[in-house]
């Protein structure tokens, strides 16, 4: 077994290779890489990237792609872990190779599953049924070639749209003195998209500053992240809280487009056409991001995007699910299963020292 440079076009059929056979797999993974991985794209121009593999006898057994930014201090991040099954000695091989890199360039801690930025992908997850549209997926086994690792978990949760309603509508009635002087405004995906994503970009990095792996962007990285997303999105998939005319929070949200994605493939032009040209409707409503100014964080401003949120997603929804959550963060645990109480799914990452 031996360490190999190669290149994205390699990786990419490796990973295919992987999921293969796998019955609940849809490809969130491909767009996600291309967006970090492919050096035209914004956030490979601001990093340091290296895309290695194990291999025998010409085959690759593993592989991941190493991503050093400047502005995630002293960690690594061993990002696009993939491997075939009982591969513990090519793992070991290419961790050691990683630990090597990160000394070399001034690192103290490599972190696995952290695909670049919290805004790309997170966590290994498992092979548990099929994953929602941007939600992480990996084979269960991976878990154990990090055994040695710390681990940081993350929670989803999800219910019934219909109690999910009735939750928030009772609320509304407890608590209409709280938001009466928040007002509600839809992004803009058109002609607005850039200043759309300047709003998006600078509440990221005022609010989540000091989330465990949250890093400051650049607005050219989140415009090119919601570009291949743009020609799904209604203008209503972000909704922004605003008080006294100053933005103070969002919601994002919208329909797990992987429910008109056939196993195997990842969302595509005939996603679109599905969706927007023949009104394909969606059972599952997805909030990726809920977030407040801590300035402004009483409970009637994430009162009111949650509303205004449920309030126009489609009638036919059944259910609503939310993305991960850092599981030491008790206060957006306890927020989001106010309203969807159901346990989903739960993703780690794994750190080490080195």
């Amino acid at each position: 077994m031996q360490i190999s440079k190669i290149q994205l076009r390699e990786y990419l059929a490796f990973m295919k290779k992987v999921y293969k056979d796998d019955k609940n797999f849809k490809d969130n993974k491909t767009g996600v890489i291309n967006i970090v991985c492919k050096k035209n794209r914004p956030f490979f121009k601001a990093s340091l990237q290296e895309i290695v593999a194990v291999k025998e006898k010409g085959e690759i057994l593993c592989a991941c792609v190493l991503i050093l930014n400047s502005k995630l201090s002293k960690k690594l991040c061993v990002s696009f872990f993939e491997a075939l099954p009982e591969c513990n000695k090519a793992v070991s091989i290419l961790m050691n190779y990683a630990e090597g890199f990160g000394r070399k360039n001034g690192c103290c801690k490599i972190i696995v599953a952290l695909d670049g930025h919290v805004n790309y992908s997170v966590g290994f997850g498992g092979n548990t049924g099929t994953p929602s549209f941007g939600e992480s997926y990996s084979p269960a086994y991976y878990h154990k070639y990090f055994e040695s690792f710390s681990k940081v978990k993350f929670v989803s949760f999800y219910d019934a749209a219909n109690l999910v309603r009735e939750r928030i509508d009772k609320d509304i009635k407890k608590f209409e003195k709280q938001i009466e002087n928040t007002s509600i405004e839809y992004a803009d995906f058109g002609k607005g998209f850039f200043k759309t994503m300047k709003r998006y970009t600078d509440l990221n990095n005022k609010i989540f500053q000091d989330h465990k792996y949250y890093y400051f962007r650049d607005y050219d990285e989140d415009a090119d992240l919601f570009k291949d997303m743009r020609p799904l999105l209604e203008n209503h998939n972000l909704i922004f809280a605003k008080l006294n005319g100053e933005d103070i929070g969002f919601i994002l949200w919208y329909p797990d487009y992987n429910e008109l994605v056939p196993v195997g493939k990842a969302a595509s032009i005939m996603t679109f056409i599905k969706y927007k040209l023949l009104g394909k409707r969606l059972k599952t409503a997805k909030v990726v991001e809920i977030a407040v100014l801590p300035k402004c964080r009483q409970f009637g401003v994430v009162l009111s995007l949650f509303d205004a949120a449920i309030k126009v997603a489609p009638k036919n929804t059944k259910r609503i699910m939310s993305s991960w959550i850092l599981d030491k963060n008790i206060e957006s645990k306890a927020i989001t299963c106010r309203y969807t109480k159901q346990h989903y799914k739960e993703y780690f990452t794994y750190e080490k020292e080195i």
